[in-house]
């Protein structure tokens, strides 16, 4: 799975404690490996077409969507209230 990053997200990125950062490289290697690998709970967003989240820690998630068959960009990061600004 090829994986590509918006600039929203790396704006954001950028500002995350360290120990979140750690959670997220974490997730990204799994995700990397199976993203539909249990402890991430990859879903399809239902209220917005097309995006998809999955867990990093237990407040926090990714959104993300799908470019190509095997490329998907990540959108942004954050707790719940990031589903408030999509």
């Amino acid at each position: 799975m090829k994986v590509h990053f918006s600039k929203q997200f790396f704006r954001i990125y950028r500002k995350l404690p360290s120990n979140l950062k750690n959670d997220f490289e974490n997730a990204v290697f799994k995700f990397e490996q199976d993203i539909f690998d249990n402890s991430l709970r990859t879903h399809k967003l239902k209220s917005f077409v097309g995006l998809w989240s999955f867990r990093i820690n237990f407040s926090h998630r990714v959104i993300f969507r799908f470019v190509k068959k095997n490329e998907i960009e990540l959108i942004t990061i954050g707790d719940h209230s990031i589903y408030k600004n999509l």
